[in-house]
């Protein structure tokens, strides 16, 4: 009898803790998947403001291989390249700051 006691609350606890890993997995991939997406759209945003839309305008009405198409094509590569080597950095100091931020506000509450 005390077995199968034993034995019922194990199987209760494996549940629980599956559930609470699957749970837990389920968050994260979530969370990272958020983080890149707010990443991603202040990149885009931050690169939208240093563009000058009216020599986009002027190559696209006469798309030739011109100077202001190598100059739009510089352009677009020093974002690509500075995008490359800023991702990492500027991703972990905003992790960092929101986890610290974070860790105040939970520390803060209790």
């Amino acid at each position: 009898m005390f077995v199968r006691i034993i034995a019922a609350v194990m199987i209760v606890i494996l549940a629980l803790s599956a559930g609470n890993i699957f749970i837990e997995i389920r968050n994260a991939k979530k969370a990272s998947m958020e983080a890149i997406s707010s990443y991603g759209i202040r990149l885009a945003e931050s690169y939208v403001q240093g563009i000058d839309a009216s020599r986009w305008e002027q190559f696209l009405k006469d798309p030739k291989e011109n100077e202001l198409y190598w100059n739009i094509r510089q352009e677009l590569d020093q974002y690509r390249t500075q995008s490359i080597c800023c991702r990492y950095s500027e991703y972990c100091k905003s992790f960092i700051r929101r986890n610290a931020e974070h860790s105040q506000a939970d520390t803060g509450s209790t």
